[in-house]
């Protein structure tokens, strides 16, 4: 699992996503990339927003295509703030649906705790079709999503829509 360095919103990037669905809670959800990157954006981390967020990020996963490898980017900066483990249980819950679909996980976080944190989380987590990064740098993280996989199962699926 790698890190990137520096925390904190990044500048200057400018917004790459195709759509963005506003939610009645404190969520998000885009596409980016060509709609190859499914987006959620925290505002905060409450146990309505997660309920909610889980279980839109469920369907989601459940109905994702078996021809494209799962792109997922979680934006979990929340000004600094940290991950609490309701999200983590609810995250580890779905992580475990579909463990055949190959596929990419990129986190974003705001603070070095709150990735020691997650890092904990992800190492409890194993699944070889899957793999998980941790990022400050939203740059960095999409590029890392839309770059082609080594992972099992990974020439069976396209990158494109």
């Amino acid at each position: 699992m790698a890190t990137a360095l520096g925390f904190g919103r990044s500048k200057g990037v400018q917004s790459i996503a195709n759509s963005t669905i506003e939610t009645q809670y404190q969520y998000t959800k885009e596409w980016l990339a060509d709609d190859r990157i499914l987006c959620y954006r925290f505002m905060d981390l409450t146990p309505a927003t997660l309920d909610h967020w889980a279980a839109d990020l469920t369907e989601a996963f459940l109905n994702w295509p078996e021809v494209r490898p799962w792109r997922l980017m979680l934006d979990v900066r929340l000004g600094g703030g940290l991950v609490n483990a309701y999200a983590l249980r609810h995250a580890r819950k779905i992580a475990h649906m579909r463990p055949e679909l190959p596929g990419r996980l990129a986190i974003l976080v705001g603070s070095k705790l709150a990735s020691d944190i997650i890092s904990m989380a992800i190492r409890t987590t194993n699944n070889i079709y899957r793999q998980r990064r941790i990022f400050s740098n939203e740059a960095a993280a999409v590029n890392w999503l839309i770059e082609p996989s080594n992972l099992p199962g990974a020439n069976n699926v396209s990158l494109q829509k």
